[in-house]
């Protein structure tokens, strides 16, 4: 009996241990199967990652190719540039000499050449602003012709003949193209 128990109990383990070797056999397999999931979704994150990596580096190169001209100096430079005289339309002559000399702005605003530059310039603006801007061709003549007779001047106050001479033209041209009735006609 011993011996049937023993066989009994052999045939016994080889089932639990063919049972064991196929539990840890299906574990393993699930195991294998997590590693490669957890491998394919590591190689996808590395590829975003690197991804993500050019796309900064390209953006970041973009960036600093082109600095942003939106704020040209901060408060702190603007309060400088104030109390050294400098006016607000003098910012941009300013900017353009700070790029061309690569100076700092104190060190420029102190800068005898540029001193020299910015007291050319103003003269330049100054007279610039006191050209007039007109569109109009300058012809004294016909604008004073216009202007004697708007003032209806006495043709006994105007000295120059010729200037006479146009005003009285311009009254019959005038003339001859105005109504000969009256515009208030008077009834009865």
């Amino acid at each position: 009996m011993e011996n049937e128990n023993e066989n009994l109990n052999s045939t016994n383990e080889t089932d639990v241990n063919e049972s064991e070797q196929v539990v840890e056999s299906d574990e393993l397999a699930a195991l294998k199967a997590k590693v490669v999931e957890t491998e394919e979704k590591n190689k996808q994150l590395f590829e975003r990652a690197k991804k993500a990596e050019g796309e900064a580096k390209e953006l970041r190169g973009k960036s600093e190719a082109k600095p942003e001209k939106s704020e040209k100096f901060d408060y702190g430079q603007l309060a400088y540039l104030k109390t050294s005289g400098i006016q607000a339309d003098e910012y941009e002559f300013v900017e353009e000499e700070m790029e061309r000399s690569k100076m700092p702005l104190h060190e420029l605003v102190e800068n005898e050449y540029f001193q020299q530059k910015l007291k050319s310039q103003r003269e330049s603006m100054g007279v610039l602003n006191a050209t007039p801007t007109s569109k109009r061709p300058k012809t004294q003549a016909a604008d004073l012709v216009e202007y004697h007779i708007a003032k209806k001047t006495p043709l006994e106050e105007i000295k120059d003949t010729d200037l006479k001479r146009a005003i009285v033209n311009k009254r019959l041209e005038r003339s001859k193209k105005e109504s000969k009735f009256t515009d208030n006609p008077v009834v009865m």
